[in-house]
């Protein structure tokens, strides 16, 4: 196939609002039969990046930035109970500035993470000039 019928090809392929009734016409003006075409448009599917695309790898993204600030937390509440069934009633937690076998994260995102969710979880929390976290309970 010539470079200018393939050219053709990609530009059509690139039109996705094409019907099927059109498809054949064009297979017939362009004289390309319809494997050849479909091939065409299947490689550029793989090959074009959309903005579904980056929205699904943002969301993923995400989901494992929150479940790696979910095992920083489990960490901190394993502190926090070992802490407790000694009878104290306070605990310094340093959140991790990376995690071996995670995916890398801002460190303050992680800090702001546990914070809001220890807050949430009705502990008194303050952030130390070290980035150690003062965790207290009553």
């Amino acid at each position: 196939m010539d470079d200018e019928k393939l050219i053709e090809l990609r530009q059509y392929a690139l039109d996705s609002n094409r019907k099927d009734s059109l498809l054949d016409d064009d297979m017939k003006r362009m004289k390309v039969d319809k494997k050849m075409l479909l091939n065409v448009m299947s490689e550029l599917k793989k090959t074009n990046l959309t903005v579904k695309h980056l929205r699904q790898l943002t969301t993923q993204q995400d989901v494992e930035q929150i479940t790696t600030f979910s095992k920083i937390l489990k960490q901190c509440h394993q502190q926090i109970l070992q802490r407790r069934s000694k009878n104290f009633n306070t605990c310094i937690f340093k959140v991790p500035a990376y995690t071996f076998g995670v995916v890398p994260y801002c460190h303050e995102d992680a800090i702001q993470f546990v914070v809001a969710m220890l807050h949430e979880g009705g502990f008194h929390v303050s952030l130390r000039p070290d980035n150690r976290l003062l965790i207290q309970w009553e």
